[in-house]
């Protein structure tokens, strides 16, 4: 079976999706969520300053970080809704042809397993045909604690968790931040000016790896955790998130994944009456006629749980490289769409504003504690170009 990997193949695929030097950022678990299959519907029991719970996860790929709130880490296992797009290299161009879009949804199996013993994340993700299993590990968390006794600190703890971006040896020193410590007072104690330049250069691109603007920091006792900004929008959700990936093992095929999991609301916290609106953000990939872009943009539900129908909003944007190297993020297209609640899920169709041959499907849940956030996945295309991502929204007003 393929593994999951890193979004980014090379740092020149990086550069053009993100415009940073940085590679294996580009697969990213944004924020995370709270609490454990066992625990549903139960408060957080850590809380940011203005008294809201915050979030429990904080998770990088290849290299993960997971953090939770108790004296030691829990086994938690939470459902995963996926969906997926493949193409196939022509082996007569660099062009990329549309081969398949799968999606698979929340209750069809699929599951994201935190193995406290172990400290791994393990995906089994099955969207259509293509099915997904990894675990991955050894686990990062941004977190003091966890470098309180090296020498040289977060970027020690850094280096480890992406060795080859840093120029050194996985095998060496990969998820060893102790042994990072001692190369790099190692580097120190030479006294030249090489070695010198050297290890100051190393601290300096670990310092801007973990000073990136695509991080939105939040400290909540005594934890830092560290948000995804997805196309500069940060979405501070407590109880959902949203998982990409990148799976090239099979030759002359590439597949691209996002997953969304977090805390079901149980189906009896579902409101009844009133109605509700979320805001949030997404992250997918467009295939447009040869090529694969990065896909965001902001999306809206207004939710009416008397009549159980919701009107949905998605100002798509796409990942462009601008003419200096970095990301620019150009609108795409405008989606609008209906659809209906079903007791804990809902699901519905939207079509672009300027094209009606290209539509699409999306398929949600509620997450939190009262329904206070929505996340899940869609897809859309007309022959011509072919979008999937997940998505996150979080509760921005309601009516009695």
């Amino acid at each position: 079976m393929p593994t999951i990997r890193s979004t980014s193949k090379n740092s020149a695929d990086f550069v053009r999706q993100f415009g940073t030097k940085i590679i294996g950022l580009s697969a990213l678990l944004a924020l995370a969520a709270c609490g454990s299959t066992a625990s549903v519907g139960t408060p957080n029991d850590v809380l940011l300053p203005n008294g809201d719970p915050a979030p429990r996860r904080n998770t990088i790929l290849t290299e993960i970080s997971y953090l939770h709130p108790a004296e030691s880490n829990v086994d938690e296992v939470f459902d995963i809704a996926a969906v997926t797009l493949t193409v196939t290299e022509d082996p007569n161009s660099s062009a990329l042809l549309f081969s398949e879009g799968t999606r698979g949804f929340f209750g069809d199996g699929n599951s994201f397993t935190y193995d406290a013993a172990a400290d791994t994340l393990t995906f089994d993700v099955t969207s259509g045909s293509n099915t997904l299993t990894g675990s991955i590990g050894p686990l990062l968390t941004v977190n003091p604690v966890n470098y309180q006794n090296l020498e040289y600190g977060a970027p020690a703890y850094i280096m480890a968790a992406f060795p080859t971006l840093f120029g050194l040896s996985p095998t060496q020193y990969g998820g060893d931040q102790f042994a990072v410590d001692a190369y790099l007072a190692s580097l120190a104690a030479q006294g030249t000016q090489a070695s010198s330049d050297l290890l100051n250069a190393l601290i300096a691109q670990a310092n801007d790896l973990l000073s990136q603007d695509y991080f939105n920091y939040i400290t909540a006792g005594g934890v830092q955790f560290a948000q995804l900004k997805l196309a500069n929008r940060a979405i501070t959700s407590n109880y959902t998130s949203i998982a990409i990936w990148y799976d090239d093992t099979v030759a002359g095929q590439q597949t691209w994944g996002v997953g969304v999991y977090g805390e079901r609301t149980p189906v009896y916290e579902i409101p009844v009456t009133g109605t509700a609106s979320y805001t949030g953000t997404t992250s997918g990939r467009l295939w447009n006629g040869n090529r694969v872009n990065y896909l965001t943009g902001g999306v809206t539900f207004d939710m009416d749980f008397l009549t159980r129908q919701l009107d949905f909003t998605y100002n798509a944007e796409v990942g462009e490289t601008g003419i200096d190297g970095g990301p620019i993020f150009l609108p795409y297209d405008t989606f609008t769409g209906t659809g209906t609640i079903t007791n804990d899920v809902f699901s519905g169709t939207f079509v672009s504003d300027s094209d009606d041959t290209l539509v699409g499907e999306f398929d949600g849940a509620f997450f939190g504690l009262d329904a206070d956030e929505v996340g899940g996945t869609f897809e859309f295309g007309n022959g011509n170009v072919y979008g999937i991502g997940g998505f996150i929204a979080v509760k921005d007003g309601t009516s009695p």
